[in-house]
């Protein structure tokens, strides 16, 4: 059953959670229109200003599986009713493997799904702030690489187990929100001593960036410039940071901070 809610709903409610407090963390959004005019570096300098680190997130949605018929169950994997996480096909897009790079050089990378996909189960999840909760973190590193460019996914019964489908691989870590961030407090334990040199680590990171879209673009359109690099060149490098990652993978950029900074 497909989900009945949207995805950009969706992407809202855990925008607006991971803005308040949540086990000591607080993960605020960043959009590309923070310049404040007369002011050089705008809103974005001040972002940088106490101590952070960057959170990536690729908003998904999940199919409802109640049938036996399902491959899953048919296989004896998992229990119905489950969810399945599609990813997006590599014949479609190499979003998963920009991710996956992404992750594996060290940077903090999630698909977040939610375990719930009618609007009933949203709205109250909403309105007591359990969205996060209700939802299903995985990191790309856990998935690993797609094997071909069939559909493939992530099924999965929250704070049970979940497989990497087709091949049905378990995967071998927990997945639920309290992972998550267990998953942040050691980044931000590795990363606190960034201090003055935080413009930096936005740059380097916002270049990693651009490299993996220079390197699969070309892999699948050519020679083709996706964006135009004279106008990346008068950017903040963090506004260059977030407008790569929401155009050539799609995913959202969050500074992590302690609760209070």
């Amino acid at each position: 059953m497909k989900p009945n809610i949207s995805e950009f709903s969706y992407g809202y409610a855990v925008t607006s959670e991971l803005q308040t407090t949540h086990f000591g963390f607080t993960a605020v959004p960043v959009f590309p229109s923070l310049i404040q005019e007369g002011q050089p570096g705008g809103g974005y300098d001040v972002m940088l200003s106490t101590p952070f680190f960057l959170l990536f997130i690729q908003f998904k949605l999940s199919d409802y599986m109640k049938s036996r018929r399902a491959s899953e169950a048919q296989s004896s994997l998992l229990d119905c009713p489950f969810y399945r996480m599609h990813l997006r096909p590599s014949r479609h897009s190499l979003q998963h493997q920009m991710l996956l790079d992404l992750n594996n050089s060290g940077n903090i990378v999630y698909y977040a799904a939610p375990a719930f996909h009618q609007p009933n189960e949203f709205n109250d999840f909403f309105l007591n702030r359990q969205v996060v909760m209700n939802s299903a973190w995985f990191p790309p590193s856990l998935i690993g690489p797609l094997p071909d460019a069939q559909d493939h996914c992530v099924s999965f019964r929250l704070n049970e187990r979940a497989f990497f489908c087709s091949d049905a691989v378990e995967l071998q870590k927990e997945f639920n929100f309290e992972t998550f961030v267990s998953g942040l407090r050691i980044e931000f334990d590795r990363q606190v001593g960034i201090g003055s040199d935080r413009l930096e680590y936005v740059r380097n990171v916002a270049a990693e960036i651009e490299g993996l879209r220079r390197r699969y673009a070309a892999d699948q359109e050519g020679d083709r410039v996706l964006f135009g690099e004279r106008v990346f060149a008068n950017m903040h490098p963090l506004e260059r940071l977030v407008i790569n990652a929401r155009m050539a993978i799609d995913s959202h950029v969050f500074l992590v901070r302690r609760a209070g900074q």
